[in-house]
């Protein structure tokens, strides 16, 4: 499942998560994983896959945790009084598209740049909820971002490979299941900045480590199903 929506905040409350987005940035890490393969892959960009022997995850994030049910609260205690129209709208939107309970697992701003990876992998489950009830999301908030600058963000369904482009105010959705990756960003005058949330309804576990819920795959994708083929090391392994 995927849900892609344009425009999806009005102007003001836009430009104020921008304005946060800015704030954060001076207070973001450098966020790394390296997972390498059990067995070389071929390359091919246009599954995500670029590199034969590993699967990269390299970006900024400014990011806010947590090992319990819904984090609504602490959330905007965490992040400010920005963030809440924002996240009142998605979680509208998730209601009104039949997920009436909703909750949120992690929230976080992400900044990307020329330096930038992030190969193919899939999202974790969380809190035991069927991955049908487990959603990743992210929107688009930087003020400019044209198609020639590269960065787009590709999903893999059954039914094919949806690409898009990291169009300003463009809200994202999709089952984290669903193996994705973002294309090398060729140009960034300015930061392609995303506010992302981790979604779940239906959990089964509670306490988990923080945000975890399984850690992020890399799957290769064969004719039929999709098969976990690596393992996690440190990043400065290789």
């Amino acid at each position: 499942m995927i849900f892609s929506v344009p425009n999806f905040l009005d102007k003001d409350t836009l430009a104020v998560l921008q304005k946060k987005s800015e704030h954060v940035y001076k207070l973001s890490q450098e966020d790394k994983h390296v997972l390498l393969f059990k067995d070389k892959v071929k390359i091919n960009p246009s599954r995500g896959i670029y590199e034969e022997d590993r699967n990269v995850q390299q970006c900024h994030r400014f990011k806010f945790w947590s090992n319990t049910n819904n984090i609504y609260d602490e959330v905007i205690q965490f992040f400010g009084p920005e963030v809440k129209t924002t996240l009142d709208k998605m979680i509208d939107f998730f209601h009104t598209n039949g997920y009436s309970e909703i909750q949120i697992s992690n929230v976080w701003f992400q900044y990307g740049d020329t330096n930038t990876k992030m190969y193919r992998h899939s999202d974790g489950e969380i809190h035991g909820a069927t991955y049908p009830n487990c959603f990743t999301s992210q929107l688009f908030v930087h003020k400019d971002w044209s198609a020639e600058q590269g960065g787009a963000f590709r999903i893999e369904t059954e039914e094919g490979t949806h690409t898009f482009n990291s169009d300003p105010n463009l809200w994202l959705v999709w089952n984290r299941n669903h193996p994705h990756w973002m294309e090398p960003i060729k140009s960034a005058p300015t930061l392609r900045t995303i506010f992302g949330v981790s979604w779940f309804q239906g959990s089964t576990r509670i306490q988990d480590p923080p945000g975890s819920s399984y850690k992020h795959k890399s799957l290769v994708v064969n004719e039929t199903n999709w098969t976990d083929r690596t393992r996690e090391v440190d990043a400065n392994e290789k």
